[in-house]
């Protein structure tokens, strides 16, 4: 067999503290079926993290198809980006692909699936991607997962739009709907457009799809299951406020350096409008960064700010006429709330009073002498 990079398949597996996972993901890599696989592990410095155990267990396990493996272990946490990026690095085959540690290949056959895939792209696509199935923790496929995926009428939507109609999709679904660790690219390509972009530092897949299909690449959806997905992710594996702060902050920095740079020669008034009315939305809600501060960092045309404070001000209007007709409302409840209050209370009192003055008619009538009818 001819185990040269240009027939090499690269799968690099991106590890977080996901010790009860990652040899489910690596042995899903060893027993797939191509012929020759390239495997790189690349640990964001977990706690306890073994190095020799992983390079053990891949020992023991790998096949005579496994052309060569890496395991990489960094001595400081550096983020999911980065780590992502030095994963890419290690690899050299004509194809590359990547997923989390606590996902696995849905079948032995993915990576063959997606080589047939890949041979056929044109020339605009940087790649493919494929289906996710939704587990739980023993991955067994989850009948309605809560996450949400891209259903089958849109993935076969986005591969038939062109690379402005992906990125326009991506802006205003305010977030990937191109699923990175189900995805597969010719290496070359991808490289182009590598190292992902470190600003963001959970945010991977997001600001490289606006990336590509903003200079005129696309993604196309093969009809593979490709990931076995177990819910949860990252967001487990740290401080939950924590990270919700960090992945706001790195929504906003997508916005900045992927979409608001760009809108106003992508998109009408109405759109952009739209859209920086959303980045505002993203500020408001990050407590460590006030909004003036990140205003005064972006630039904004100021024909199009005063469009978003009229809109905004549109809005406050229509809120605070909602918020009176709501008020009118309670008002009107509180109002019937008293007059049954009285009612129930005189309806009580006439029953009170005849449960006290009954028995002593019956009684009254019980004591009084019967008058019997003389007769003739």
């Amino acid at each position: 067999m001819d185990f040269q990079p240009n027939n090499v398949f690269s799968v690099s597996i991106v590890h977080f503290n996901q010790p009860d996972f990652w040899r489910d993901a690596v042995s899903s890599v060893l027993t797939q079926d191509y012929p020759a696989i390239q495997l790189v592990f690349s640990d964001d410095a977990s706690p306890g993290f073994d190095k020799t155990e992983v390079e053990q267990f891949i020992e023991n396990n790998k096949l005579d198809n496994l052309v060569s493996y890496t395991v990489i272990a960094h001595k400081e946490n550096i983020g999911t980006v980065r780590n992502h990026n030095l994963g890419d690095e290690a690899c050299i085959g004509q194809y590359v692909t990547h997923f989390a540690a606590d996902d696995a290949f849905a079948s032995k056959s993915v990576l063959s699936a997606y080589a047939s895939a890949l041979k056929a792209i044109p020339d605009d696509a940087l790649g493919v991607f494929g289906r996710i199935i939704p587990c739980d923790r023993e991955l067994a496929p989850i009948a309605k997962p809560k996450v949400n995926l891209p259903s089958e009428e849109e993935r076969i939507a986005i591969s038939e739009m062109t690379a402005d109609e992906q990125y326009r999709h991506l802006v205003f679904k305010h977030g990937s709907r191109i699923p990175m660790g189900a995805s597969a690219f010719i290496r070359e390509r991808y490289s182009a457009f590598h190292p992902l972009d470190t600003r963001m530092k959970f945010i991977e897949d997001w600001p490289f799809f606006l990336n590509i299909t903003r200079n005129g690449h696309r993604m196309l959806f093969a009809d593979i299951d490709v990931l076995m997905y177990r819910a949860g992710g990252i967001s487990q594996s740290e401080d939950a406020d924590e990270f919700r702060k960090s992945y706001l902050q790195d929504l906003v920095s997508v916005y900045e350096t992927s979409i608001i740079p760009f809108v106003c020669n992508r998109f009408d008034d109405k759109e952009q409008t739209s859209i920086i009315c959303t980045y505002l939305t993203l500020i408001n809600r990050i407590d460590a960064v006030s909004n003036s501060e990140k205003l005064a960092s972006v630039s904004i045309d100021p024909d199009m700010m005063f469009r978003v404070c009229k809109k905004l001000l549109s809005d406050t209007r229509s809120m605070n006429n909602w918020i009176g007709e709501l008020q009118e409302g309670k008002d009107w409840l509180e109002k019937q709330y008293y007059i049954l209050t009285e009612q129930n209370q005189v309806l009580q009192n006439e029953i009170k009073r005849m449960k006290t003055s009954l028995p002593r008619k019956i009684a009254r009538g019980l004591t009084r002498p019967i008058k019997i009818p003389k007769t003739k």
